[in-house]
């Protein structure tokens, strides 16, 4: 059998180095050498004083790799770590590890517990053909904490959403309590503190669900238990191809046209799009005409600059602004709607998480990542009805959305979701907190609505183009899933932004 792993840590960049507790020093490893922008991470963000950068050995694992038996895989690995696992019979894995089971008079082999697209799967170590660690976090968290003090609450916090999307609940509340104890009011420690809870009581139910599971025989370790058919066949989580997510770059220009300039991210925007910017619209007011007034301009902070950019909708220099972090109103997203109910539950592979879903897919791996993040909310925003009439998400009417009609009990919506085998409603009511969370989200956003083309086709659009290409019509017929002119909604004036 074969295990590699393929290590990566933090080193600073920063004077966080110096100022080290002896006890942190202790826990050192040593560094590989070349270093990746942060971002490859997530988690780059402001830091006033301080800044990481994310090491990453690009070592071929294949140099790296140990022999070892099936049982002797689950000794390299720990809660945390990304794997890509084939079984003796074949079956592929790519996920990550929520538990390992150590051995025991029942169960000589151990077993992991990972997440595969969005689903939990018990396999033994005895049933392990290979096993490649593709991301060990838990160590790139150790190396991280090493660069950080102790009083550092803007880092740490940092840090603490680094562990919540990497699913290190346990690291992070720990990480919580420190900073709780430096700071008892802190609003975003405490919000932190509610949402990661509410994570981890999520995960611990589920894998008692498969430890019940497993125990009761439903099925052998590692199908997933009653994995749901469809067709006579598994069903499966789309390919990159099918459900493409958005690259780097969509996401930064999303990230831009969210922006709360009163509260903004950290931004920077290089001097060659200043200039750029200067040079373009240097007939407009809003740019000095004089040598020191544009001097001055040159000086001003990025988010003061952005405002320029938006007032003068100079839209093609948007891609250059590069933005480090969420903006608030997606930091809520995330916490409120995407890991709190819309991938675990309408993304799974019984509704909306498989390739055979229909015209609404959602991405459901690693749903706090930046990818299945923006993706999904991508998907939200872009999605309207086959006839054009009904969106998921109404900017102007957010009760009417779809995506929250269909999560009632279908007696209490006016859109209610198809009666279909294990339909449960997201929302109690329409008092629930849930509820009411999530119209306070779509609240949130900016308006008017951005306009922006991401060159990017969702879900619901290639479905019904696939379905246009292989039906005998004309791809300009009646039917193309467009509606009559005159019955599309009235489109809202052009956008600041």
């Amino acid at each position: 059998m074969r295990i590699s792993v393929k290590p990566s840590s933090f080193v600073p960049d920063s004077v966080h180095g110096s100022r080290r507790s002896a006890s942190r020093r202790r826990l050192a490893f040593a560094r590989p050498a070349t270093v990746v922008a942060l971002a490859a991470a997530g988690l780059l963000a402001a830091l006033g004083s301080a800044s990481f950068a994310l090491q990453q050995d690009e070592t071929d694992p294949a140099t790296a790799a140990d022999e070892s038996s099936g049982a002797a895989a689950l000794e390299r690995v720990r809660k945390g770590d990304s794997v890509e696992l084939t079984t003796t019979d074949s079956e592929r894995y790519r996920g990550r590890v929520l538990s390992v089971v150590e051995p025991d008079a029942d169960n000589p082999g151990g077993a992991l517990i990972i997440r595969f697209a969005g689903e939990l799967y018990t396999i033994s170590g005895h049933d392990v053909a290979s096993l490649v660690v593709t991301d060990t976090a838990y160590r790139r968290y150790v190396e991280a904490r090493l660069e950080i003090d102790d009083d550092d609450v803007d880092a740490l916090l940092v840090l603490i959403r680094w562990l919540r999307d990497h699913e290190l609940y346990e690291a992070a509340l720990e990480e919580l309590d420190g900073v709780l104890d430096l700071e008892p009011t802190n609003a975003e420690a405490l919000r932190l503190r509610r949402v990661i809870r509410a994570l981890r009581d999520m995960e611990e139910r589920q894998q008692r669900r498969e430890a019940e599971r497993v125990a009761a025989g439903d099925g052998a370790a590692g199908d997933g238990g009653d994995t749901p058919t469809f067709g006579g066949r598994r069903l499966r989580p789309p390919t990159i191809e099918e459900l493409p997510p958005l690259t780097e770059d969509q996401i930064n220009l999303l990230k831009v046209l969210e922006i709360d300039l009163a509260d903004p991210p950290r931004l920077v925007i290089r001097r060659p799009t200043i200039e750029r910017l200067i040079r373009r619209y240097a007939t407009s007011p809003l740019i000095p005409s004089d040598r020191q007034g544009r001097e001055e301009f040159r000086r001003l902070e990025p988010v003061e600059i952005l405002e320029v950019m938006f007032r003068l909708q100079a839209r093609e220099l948007y891609p250059e602004v590069t933005v480090l972090g969420n903006p608030t109103s997606i930091d809520t997203f995330r916490d409120v709607v995407q890991t709190r109910w819309l991938a675990n539950r309408c993304g799974s592979l019984r509704c909306h998480g498989s390739v055979d879903a229909g015209r609404f897919q959602l991405i459901n791996a690693r749903p706090g990542a930046e990818r299945a993040l923006y993706t999904n909310f991508a998907i939200l925003d872009a999605y309207e009805s086959e006839d054009g009439l009904l969106r998921m998400i109404d900017w102007d009417d957010p009760e009417q959305s779809l995506l929250v009609q269909m999560g009632l009990p279908r007696q209490d919506a006016f859109f209610p979701h198809p009666d279909v085998p294990g339909y449960r409603p997201v929302f109690g009511n329409r008092d629930s907190d849930r509820f009411q969370d999530t119209i306070d989200w779509i609240e949130s956003m900016y308006r008017p609505r951005p306009v922006v083309d991401l060159d990017w086709e969702p879900p619901h659009a290639r479905y019904d183009r696939l379905r246009r290409e292989s039906s005998d019509q004309d791809a300009s017929d009646d039917d193309s899933g467009e509606a009559p002119e005159s019955d599309r909604p009235e489109q809202p004036p052009n956008p600041q932004r």
